[in-house]
């Protein structure tokens, strides 16, 4: 979490309170799988997930007992995800420190991440109606399907931005919309509105993918705090490259993806013609719209100290250099 919540500071011991949670979900097993797994959930992120759902539940009556540990089965799930796309992305480096892989290997990454998961069920299975829980299986279903369709579009360069922005609300966009329902529900508050909580949350996940996906062309190592640029090398074509490929008149940029073994010369020529192609200019095009449609969705929920801290956040995370 480092410094992120220290304004906020009854989010932030919300918070603590979760991360306490996950850990006792881990238990106790052989520090073969705890110590990696522990690394992970120290290893600095904002908890971004969490802290939506505490915020969404707030809006109505908040019930500590009830929302932290459903906030911490889905970080745990969340984190989860993160060690199994570190093993697919051959990732070293997550939040500026050595992957899970990268140290104990992707056997132990493998194992970490399905134990992570089986937990998290274990933290929720009973404690919760069944529609809830029918709504969380639905939810991991669909991010696990924007992973196998983001598969299935492996070095396309005829892949669109209609594909890629299902793919984004599917593996990204689908955990935070759960989230903020979820909290609007715990809440005890109505469908509709509680509809209203998942519709913003969409909108702030895609914009945050896209923004994302840009940093990887305009970023370093250090500053975004992973393999930069490592999307291409795997053969996953985000939204710079797929805007660029659309003013890619001369099929020189097409030719080069369909024939290149994405060596280090030929990735710097991509990375060229992506940016004189104009691909992060109109990339952060559709960030600013899809912001700008997160910044509306936020507008309609119900006025309260928890919104303007919502908008705040979406600020922080919709308005970062590039």
């Amino acid at each position: 979490m480092n410094t992120y919540w220290n304004k906020y500071p009854e989010l932030l011991s919300d918070l603590k309170e979760v991360k306490a949670i996950m850990k006792n979900t881990i238990g106790h097993p052989s520090a073969f799988i705890r110590d990696p797994i522990f690394q992970m959930i120290d290893s600095g992120g904002k908890m971004l997930r969490p802290a939506m759902l505490i915020l969404s539940s707030k809006f109505g009556k908040y019930d500590p007992e009830r929302v932290l540990p459903l906030a911490a089965a889905v970080e745990l799930f969340h984190t989860a995800t993160l060690i199994h796309d570190d093993i697919i992305d051959d990732s070293k480096i997550r939040r500026n420190t050595k992957t899970i892989q990268s140290q104990f290997g992707k056997d132990v990454a493998v194992y970490s991440g399905d134990y992570i998961i089986a937990r998290s069920f274990m933290l929720i299975h009973e404690e919760y109606d069944q529609q809830m829980l029918r709504n969380l299986s639905k939810k991991i279903v669909q991010i696990c399907t924007g992973e196998l369709k983001q598969y299935t579009h492996k070095y396309d360069s005829n892949i669109c931005v209609y594909d890629y922005i299902k793919i984004v609300a599917a593996k990204t966009a689908a955990l935070f919309a759960m989230s903020m329902y979820t909290g609007a529900r715990l809440g005890d508050l109505d469908e509709k509105t509680a509809r209203l909580f998942g519709l913003a949350g969409l909108k702030i996940g895609i914009a945050y993918q896209i923004i994302d996906d840009c940093l990887d062309y305009c970023g370093t190592d250090d500053s975004i705090l992973k393999s930069a640029r490592n999307d291409l090398r795997q053969g996953f074509y985000t939204l710079p490259l797929i805007c660029a490929l659309k003013y890619d008149k001369d099929n020189t940029l097409k030719t080069l993806l369909d024939t290149t073994d994405f060596n280090d010369d030929d990735i710097l020529k991509i990375y060229h013609l992506v940016i004189d192609k104009n691909g992060i200019t109109k990339a952060k095009e559709y960030a600013m719209r899809y912001t700008q449609k997160a910044y509306a969705a936020l507008e309609r929920l119900p006025e309260c100290n928890s919104r303007t801290i919502l908008k705040d956040i979406t600020h922080s995370l919709l308005e970062r250099q590039y």
